[in-house]
């Protein structure tokens, strides 16, 4: 019976030792949770606050082109309201045209019924004098009918001048729709580029890091590669070394070595066209160009920016779209910025 006792006591100390540090394991695994949750909300709300300035500057820019949006509607508005006033005058001008004719057609009508009557024998003697009352009323009429006919060309002119002006407000309309479409096309790019910079700087870390180690290996086999330069110069003087540049920005050598270059072959690349500059975004800095995919233009592409035949600064394509495309500004030399009509060719 003690021995019993002894067995359930041990197993009952057993059972809340186990049981304490079960619960010490739980409590370790719970405070690790929540500090890697105050990392993760710390985190996401160093992020929230870029992307809450990011929008902001969006719908700034967004307000703008809606601001231009309306300026270009209520252009057309009134384009519309002058085209419906020039319709109204050319009616009317038309119902005077047409009441005049046909009083003249009723003065014709009466005019021809009193010839007859001066025809007849009967009437002839005693309408002789009127006859020549007549006749001063003929050519009076005859003058009036001049008259009238020479409105009627004024009229015509009038309608023909109304049309014309009419065909240039429907110019202007197309233009004012030209120039929305283009306004809506600029701000699905910005949309576009607004999506793709968040994505990029979430990856710009991990890249600078990269870069860095790389950059950092190469640093070691730039010394190696001098010290083993340095014991084969001490052998043979009569060596040329050609000069090895690094560049901090990127892991490889931008320059190929006099050897390599001799073994090239060269290449013949394919002609573009030149193309001119559209529209130029200083704020988000970047362009757009009247060169698509109808001209062979692909993403990555640079091209080089004249003005009077100096070159002014580069550019590189970021979208492509069948008659225009959207490219970074990388390059701006001097005090001089880009400006529409400004020329741009293909980088060789």
């Amino acid at each position: 019976m003690d021995g019993g006792m002894k067995f359930i006591l041990v197993l009952l100390v057993l059972t809340t030792l186990l049981s304490i540090g079960v619960g010490v394991r739980f409590f370790l695994l719970e405070e690790e949770t929540y500090q890697k949750y105050v990392r993760t909300e710390q985190t996401l709300t160093e992020k929230n606050f870029v992307l809450k300035d990011k929008l902001e500057a969006v719908e700034k820019s967004k307000s703008e082109l809606e601001k231009q949006l309306e300026t270009l509607r209520a252009k057309l508005g009134r384009a519309i309201e002058t085209q419906a006033t020039l319709n109204r005058e050319y009616q009317a001008s038309r119902v005077k045209m047409d009441n005049k004719l046909n009083i003249l057609a009723k003065e014709k009508a009466g005019l021809e019924e009193k010839i007859k009557q001066i025809q007849s024998e009967q009437f002839f003697a005693e309408t002789l004098k009127e006859k020549i009352i007549l006749e001063v009323e003929v050519k009076s009429l005859k003058n009036k009918l001049t008259s009238q006919e020479t409105q009627i060309r004024n009229l015509s002119s009038e309608r023909a001048n109304l049309q014309k002006r009419l065909r240039e407000l429907k110019g202007v309309r197309q233009a004012n729709e030209e120039v929305l479409r283009e306004a809506r096309e600029v701000s699905d790019l910005l949309s576009r580029r607004l999506a793709r910079e968040s994505q990029n700087s979430m990856s710009l870390s991990e890249n600078l890091e990269r870069i860095r180690r790389e950059n950092s290996a190469l640093q070691q086999q730039l010394v190696g590669a001098i010290e083993k330069i340095e014991l084969s110069s001490e052998k043979r003087e009569d060596i040329e070394l050609s000069p090895i540049m690094v560049k901090a920005a990127s892991p490889f050598p931008t320059t190929p070595s006099p050897a390599i270059r001799g073994g090239l072959t060269s290449v013949k690349t394919k002609s573009f066209p030149e193309g001119r500059i559209l529209s130029v975004n200083n704020k988000y800095k970047f362009v757009i160009i009247n060169l698509g995919q109808e001209d062979g233009i692909k993403p990555g592409m640079s091209f080089d920016v004249y003005r009077d035949s100096s070159g002014i600064g580069r550019i590189e394509v970021l979208e492509v779209h069948p008659g225009i495309s959207a490219a970074d500004i990388m390059v701006v030399r001097g005090k001089t910025s880009l400006r529409p009509d400004d020329i741009v060719k293909v980088r060789r």
